[in-house]
């Protein structure tokens, strides 16, 4: 791997991190979250983490330049936050009952950290066996592995009640689209 690619990756972590692109993908969900279901939230910012990833993996293998490697990079890490971050945390509370919700919601964060671990321990072997771009790859299979999850296991929204005054009258926050 190039030099210049790995600076460009270290670049885009620092601006991530510092809070520019990752600030503005969190936003965007929480003020969706009113007019959009959890579950199409969710597999959105699944889809779009997906396309992002395959983009970037595309950028790399392609060698596309540092610039266009960096731009595409600080997509991938939007849309990695757009969504997915905002549900992990209201869809539990969505779908358990009260009396285990506590638990629940601890099985599923344990799950995730089991999903964070095997990822961290598999990537090094991509890395060295086939290179950087099939980390990207791998990624974006993963993530559409959390379309089809969400889509399958996630109930979609009751309707709105009917006949309950301000429920049907189309402004944000007063119906949930499915």
């Amino acid at each position: 791997v190039p030099a210049s690619i790995l600076s460009v990756y270290c670049l885009a972590g620092v601006v991530s991190t510092a809070g520019t692109a990752r600030a503005e993908s969190t936003r965007l969900p929480a003020w969706l979250q009113r007019g959009v279901s959890s579950r199409r939230l969710q597999a959105l910012g699944f889809l779009l983490a997906a396309a992002s990833l395959l983009l970037t993996g595309l950028a790399i293998s392609a060698d596309f330049g540092a610039t266009a490697i960096f731009c595409v990079f600080l997509g991938a890490k939007f849309f990695s936050m757009f969504g997915v971050p905002t549900t992990t945390f209201v869809i539990p509370n969505e779908l358990f009952p009260q009396h285990v919700r506590a638990s629940c919601n601890g099985l599923s964060a344990a799950a995730g950290k089991v999903g964070a671990f095997s990822g961290s321990f598999i990537f090094p072997y991509i890395y060295d066996d086939l290179g950087i771009a099939y980390i990207f790859y791998f990624s974006a299979v993963i993530a559409l592995c959390g379309v089809a999850c969400t889509l399958c296991f996630i109930p979609p929204p009751p309707p709105p009640p009917r006949g309950v005054p301000g429920t049907n009258k189309g402004a944000i926050g007063s119906e949930v689209k499915e």
